[in-house]
């Protein structure tokens, strides 16, 4: 796994490891502190780590894995499968693509049955809808790290250490979850497995024979016709006594996409490299040249070959290593192992990195601080926790047993309810009046987003479903009449939480740009946590886009009097969406919310502040003060600025203009709301001070970002967090 798999270039070798002044050492052993125990499972805090403990059938270590982790499971899964349909929606330009779906109907006929079995013991235990589950776990051999084992004349006494840096996406707080789960699976060798909650299978592991294992990803994406690479590794880890044997089930079980193992025995201080795709097979012994790899080297001017070592690495970093590999050839022991996987050798988004003794079946373990935006957040500037496996195997459980351990009947959560066309009508009674203003200058302008109470019809298609949601299609009128009739339909994307009873439900509103992707994202995460969202596609984008095409290019944005027009109707569609909401069976109607992002937020806020009643409000990437917005010189306000400019209007003119739907109007509204704001330190678009202007008006809570306008796309999992954590049941019990 790395972040450029097109354009890594690989050397394999057999081991890598030297001295580098500034990395940490490791930790001394700790003691294990039970936190809690179920049937087949028990929770350790091993220093400042997680120690899960399982043993016995497959449905029974799901199960207790499921129990004993159950709220990191659950954020794990939603941020996996976030991050999947973000990825569709990026590449594919369709969030609803659908790819990681249709990768598991292709692996899913190569998973052994225990695993199965065990992804329905976790799904039940955790109390997540099983699909989800299971696309979880098949989720890294979509995506395609660096490893290592020295032995022989390389190391200090000719001890045997392997290496294992995991470079992978730091952004979306896999590192919050890490664990080392130590597993006994009955009928097959016991392992240990540097993890993450809710995952089955191994990408970094040791087993009781001695054999360790790593990997490194390549290409191949779309080659899924085989066992997930995590479940093979973990099969290897299970059922391999020797080097030998993990090198034929590598060979012999149907692979997918391509990929580079490390493999050594401490039996016999010896390694192996492996390269797999689905129709090639090829095993390097210590030293020996690959044309494949060649290259790299060539490219370098260093010796491919050095006795006794195997290495995968790639780019610039490759320099660095057989240099280091050179320089202290014969003197490697542990600590300057531990030493080697700094950094430049692991790269920016390194996750984990794990040094291997498999002779005496220790290991070194260091993982990611949660927080990326933090300088030296990787995990080799982290302190490595020492695991003496021995020691730690007689904290096992016993194994239960199997008549215990058969699964129930239910196998997937049930949803919502069945996905079914709706058509229904809104009444005139059920209206929703503005908070009352006693300010005259306020209460009239109140007035530009007043109608009359008027019943309206609605209609909802079922567009999408998977285990934790249903997505519709929703239309309504709008009541605000434009001149533009595609314009006076609201369409709407209902993103329906299978949680049963009335839930909590956000409006959210999207970016400029009109993909979208931002918006779908943030519903698919708040319907995942279980709070229902609805996407408002705002005036003017998407179906609501003129089909002339001599007005193709109209938006809200195109100039003055279109951007206040758009944002007043924008506004009424917020309050009318909330109307149709109230009514629903599955929304509680004293908890509907309000989320923008970019121009969303401008719109949310302004309609927050409208409105007087949303009792949560997030305003993301946006402020107040709008005439400081649309002055700036940013390229997204361009052909406002170029109107003003044209009408030779002053600032004074314009401002007066925009302050209808200036969120600072309605600032002091907005008190009545939690409102939570998330900006950018560096933004040329939303200036700071637009943000702190808003903030401080309406006494919001903000929290700041160091990136500009789209930048900030690298805390989206962080922001994701902090939005769903403020419109959460759980959050508002507080």
């Amino acid at each position: 796994m790395h972040d450029k798999p097109r354009q890594i270039r690989f050397l394999l070798l057999a081991a890598i490891l030297a001295v580098l002044p500034t990395c940490p050492a490791a930790a001394d052993k700790a003691a294990p502190k039970l936190l809690r125990e179920c049937p087949g499972g028990r929770l350790y805090q091993f220093g400042s780590q997680r120690l899960l403990m399982l043993a016995g059938e497959p449905y029974q270590m799901g199960l207790a894995h499921g129990k004993l982790l159950k709220n990191q499971i659950k954020t794990m899964t939603n941020s996996v499968l976030m991050l999947a349909r973000a990825t569709d929606a990026v590449k594919k330009k369709d969030f609803f693509a659908g790819t990681i779906e249709q990768a598991y109907k292709r692996l899913e006929p190569f998973i052994p049955q225990r695993y199965q079995q065990e992804m329905r013991g976790l799904a039940d235990g955790a109390g997540l809808p099983l699909k989800d589950v299971q696309l979880a776990n098949i989720f890294p051999a979509l995506f395609h790290c660096s490893g290592f084992a020295l032995f022989g004349q390389a190391t200090q006494g000719g001890q045997l250490l392997h290496g294992r840096i995991l470079d992978y996406i730091t952004q979306i707080g896999l590192q919050n979850h890490a664990v080392t789960i130590i597993a006994r699976p009955k009928g097959y060798n016991t392992f240990v497995n540097v993890s993450y909650a809710g995952f089955i299978g191994s990408v970094t592991g040791m087993n009781e024979k001695q054999v360790a294992v790593g990997e490194m990803g390549g290409r191949g994406n779309d080659l899924w016709d085989g066992m997930p690479m995590p479940m093979l590794f973990r099969k290897v880890l299970e059922e391999a006594d020797t080097l030998q044997q993990a090198v034929n089930i590598f060979k012999d079980t149907p692979r997918t996409c391509e990929y580079y193992y490390v493999i050594s025995d401490g039996k016999i201080r010896d390694a192996r490299g492996v390269y797999g795709t689905p129709d090639k097979f090829i095993v390097l012994k210590p030293g020996e040249k690959y044309d494949k790899l060649a290259h790299a080297v060539k490219k370098h001017k260093i010796p491919q070959a050095i006795d006794d070592a195997v290495v995968f690495s790639g780019g610039d970093r490759l320099t660095r290593l057989l240099g280091l590999i050179r320089k202290n050839y014969g003197a490697i022991d542990p600590p300057a192992a531990i030493r080697l996987m700094d950094r430049p050798v692991a790269m920016k988004g390194n996750l984990h990195n794990v040094l291997f003794a498999p002779q005496t079946l220790e290991m070194w373990v260091a993982h990611a601080l949660g927080d990326h935006t933090k300088e030296k957040y990787q995990a080799s500037f982290q302190e490595y926790l020492h695991y003496d496996l021995p020691s730690l195997l007689k904290l096992l459980p016993a194994g239960v047993p199997s008549a215990k351990a058969a699964s129930p009947a239910r196998t997937t959560a049930p949803g919502p309810h069945r996905p079914t066309e709706q058509t229904g009508r809104v009444p005139a009674t059920v209206f929703r009046p503005m908070a009352p203003s006693t300010d005259p200058r306020l209460a009239e302008l109140l007035k530009k987003f007043q109608h009359k109470p008027a019943a309206f019809p609605w209609r909802m298609k079922p567009l999408k479903s998977s285990g934790s949601m249903v997505v519709y299609n929703v239309e309504f009128p709008s009541p605000f009449v434009s001149p533009v009739k595609r314009n006076n339909t609201v369409h709407c994307e209902y993103f329906l939480a299978a949680n049963p009873g009335r839930r909590p439900t956000v409006i959210v509103l999207h970016i400029l740009d009109g993909s979208f992707t931002v918006a779908r994202i943030i519903c698919n995460r708040l319907a995942a946590e279980g709070t229902n969202a609805l996407l408002v596609k705002m005036p003017y984008y998407g179906p609501r886009r003129p089909a002339d095409k001599d007005k193709l290019r109209r938006k809200m944005t195109d100039n003055p009097e279109s951007l206040v027009g758009g944002v007043i109707q924008a506004v009424m569609d917020v309050r009318r969406a909330a109307r149709w909401l109230s009514i629903r069976p599955e929304v509680d109607p004293n908890n509907i919310g309000l989320c923008g992002v970019s121009l969303g937020g401008f719109v949310a806020a302004t309609a927050g502040g409208v409105d007087g009643r949303f009792p949560r409000v997030a305003v993301i990437l946006a402020g107040g003060d709008l005439i400081k917005v649309v002055t700036s010189g940013a390229k997204e306000v361009r052909s406002v600025r170029q109107a003003m400019e044209k009408r030779n209007w002053t600032q004074g003119q314009l401002k007066q203009l925009l302050a209808p739907i200036d969120p600072l109007t309605y600032a002091a509204r907005l008190r009545s709301s939690k409102v939570l704001m998330i900006n950018a330190t560096r933004d040329k678009v939303v200036l700071p001070q637009c943000a702190r202007s808003l903030a401080e008006a309406s006494q919001a809570r903000i929290i700041w970002c160091p990136a500009d306008h789209y930048s900030m796309v690298m805390f989206l999992p962080a922001a994701l967090e902090q939005i769903a954590g403020h419109f959460s049941t759980t959050h508002r019990s507080q």
